[in-house]
């Protein structure tokens, strides 16, 4: 009788950590952006490779999610009481849950020896990040982009091509400047400064613009991204002004992975050989 009860217990715990801190609405389009910026270069795509794509996007995520909660239990027990890891009463399912999706995601990346061997120097650097060298770092904005670095990271894992193309490093730094803009502006408490905002804004602005120059070929998708790079002049502008006034852009946050998502999907479909 008392496996029975302790049973539900755990498993609805973990029901609802992913209820409440891997929402789909969210993740979801998160991990299509991911495999979009993936198909920057491909020769071909077959449908079950975007689903390939899709489905890694996912578990990575989730796999360090997950270990992001676990290393700021303590944190997040001062700073958001109401999330569930700070107050669970065991953490070792979830710790058998993260063991767990590390090897299923070790399986899905084992088919090329440079995905798996990223994936392993990852997971090293991480671990070593939590463990020792993030306590004598200070500065959360070295935090933030350490941690955002995972991103690109993730793009090039299930990629699958043969190397780095230059169609997927821009897609690579299309994607990692997207979150690192996005940081500062959706959470007030990361007080990055002004001119390092503004730099990252600059640079997101000359990789939509490079990618407008590497489609140059194809004529119509050129000019589209050449509107597309205007229009996120304009939109990173303003979000910028609003960044001065309102510590908090709140849901205007999420302009830049709008534009980002369409730029990447014109960039990506327009490289495809």
């Amino acid at each position: 009788m008392e496996i029975v009860a302790v049973f539900p217990s755990w498993t609805d715990e973990l029901a609802r950590y992913a209820r409440e801190r891997f929402p789909l609405t969210l993740f979801l389009p998160l991990a299509l952006f991911l495999s979009i910026a993936a198909l920057a270069g491909v020769h071909t795509v077959a449908p079950t490779s975007v689903v390939f794509m899709l489905f890694t996007a996912l578990t990575l995520l989730f796999q360090f999610r997950l270990w992001d909660d676990l290393a700021d239990r303590e944190r997040d027990g001062l700073e958001h009481p109401d999330r569930l890891l700070p107050h669970a009463t065991s953490l070792r399912h979830f710790q058998a849950l993260l063991t767990m999706t590390f090897a299923f995601n070790l399986f899905l990346l084992s088919r090329q020896w440079r995905q798996l061997l990223l994936f392993l120097l990852m997971n090293g650097l991480f671990f070593t990040w939590y463990q020792w060298l993030r306590p004598t770092t200070p500065s959360a904005t070295a935090h933030y982009h350490l941690l955002l670095a995972k991103y690109p990271a993730f793009v090039y894992l299930f990629h699958g091509g043969d190397g780095a193309s230059v169609p997927l490093l821009l897609a690579m730094a299309l994607v990692y400047l997207c979150f690192c803009v996005y940081e500062p502006l959706h959470d007030s408490r990361c007080s990055v400064p002004r001119w390092l905002l503004a730099l990252e804004m600059l640079l997101l602005t000359l990789v939509s613009a490079l990618m407008g120059l590497a489609l140059f070929p194809h004529g119509g998708a050129a000019a589209l991204q050449g509107v597309l790079t205007a229009l996120g002049v304009l939109a990173l502008a303003l979000l910028f002004r609003r960044r001065r006034t309102q510590p908090d852009a709140g849901q205007w946050s999420y302009a830049v992975f709008v534009i980002g998502f369409v730029e990447m999907a014109i960039f990506s479909m327009g490289s495809v050989r």
